[in-house]
């Protein structure tokens, strides 16, 4: 295991993220493919957080308070 990453959204879709590395030199290793693994997880997370939205909101995840 290189790092594990906790995304906790709550119903407001607002994200925490916790971040362990646990091997820094196979991190460094596979940077490259880490950095897109940690983009993937970034969009997941957006999708879920404009889904939570669209729950709230009728359906307009752009919606901004």
């Amino acid at each position: 295991m290189v790092k594990t990453t906790v995304v906790n959204t709550d119903n407001e879709a607002v994200s925490t993220t916790s971040e362990t590395l646990h091997d820094p030199d196979l991190y460094a290793k596979n940077r490259k493919a880490m950095r897109t693994h940690e983009q993937e997880l970034r969009t997941m997370r957006y999708k879920i957080e404009d889904e939570i939205l669209a729950e709230h909101d009728g359906g307009n995840p752009d919606h901004q308070e």
